[in-house]
């Protein structure tokens, strides 16, 4: 491998990377933050502390590789024996144990416009944004397919879907518990979900935002652009291999 693409790889890993680290990986406003809270919550449980993940902190259980500079440190739990990260990254073949959290395009899309906007990034229209190679369907598209064909069978991964969770998160988070091999408690897993319920992380960041006059965004359950059928068909029907290869039935199509 090349300098060039071993760097490419290089900047998505810690400083000190190790081999039992789990990544939680996913495109952008694909619902990680969510898991995120749940396996902070999870390990925190089993671990036998008294801190609960919030807006605030989950950073500090589950750090995000983009966001901290590559420099995660150790674990601030006990349970389970390795460090959980959060990562944006395309496939990464240094990443040997990987939770890949997918979720339909229509409401990735949707999600990530309003992000980016709220954020001060400013497009012609939504087409010019859906079109976009590095935010709009053509990236989202990327993503999944680095992930989804990957040939390395060495890299250990585990998909599941945020419409699956939504649905049924004990049975999702029973299924993560079991093939991962965390032995965590059901009691503790359906704990860890009602801590991370999407009311009870909206109150977390309303907190945060009253305690912090910087934060301005509205990141849990905020308000989305309004897309037209038109543009959620087109969507939908542009990614139609990919949400094959994530499982998607054709007619399944979340907004």
């Amino acid at each position: 491998m090349s300098w060039f693409n071993r760097r490419r790889y290089v900047i998505h890993l810690p400083i000190d990377p190790k081999a039992s680290d789990l990544y939680l990986v996913e495109f952008p406003k694909s619902g990680i933050t969510w898991l995120s809270t749940i396996m902070a919550n999870l390990a925190l449980l089993q671990s036998g502390m008294p801190q609960s993940a919030t807006f605030f902190n989950v950073s500090q259980y589950i750090p995000d590789i983009q966001c901290s500079n590559r420099n995660i440190g150790e674990r601030t739990y006990h349970t389970p024996p390795f460090r959980m990260i959060k990562s944006h990254s395309e496939y990464n073949p240094y990443y040997l144990h990987s939770i890949y959290m997918a979720r339909h395009p229509v409401s990735v899309m949707r999600s990530y416009y309003t992000f980016l906007l709220e954020h001060g990034k400013i497009f012609r229209s939504i087409e010019v944004f859906l079109q976009d190679k590095h935010v709009g369907i053509p990236a989202w598209k990327r993503h999944v397919n680095s992930w989804m064909t990957a040939e390395n069978q060495s890299c250990r991964m585990h998909l599941v879907r945020y419409e699956d969770i939504v649905i049924d998160p004990f049975r999702e988070l029973t299924d993560i518990n079991i093939n991962l091999g965390l032995g965590f408690d059901d009691a503790n897993i359906k704990l860890a979900i009602q801590r991370s319920e999407s009311n009870q992380m909206k109150k977390s960041e309303e907190l945060f935002s009253r305690r912090n006059p910087r934060y301005k965004l509205s990141f849990v359950k905020g308000q989305r652009i309004f897309f037209p059928q038109v543009l959620r068909d087109h969507i939908t029907l542009t990614c139609q291999a990919e949400l094959t290869l994530l499982g998607y039935e054709s007619h399944h199509s979340k907004d």
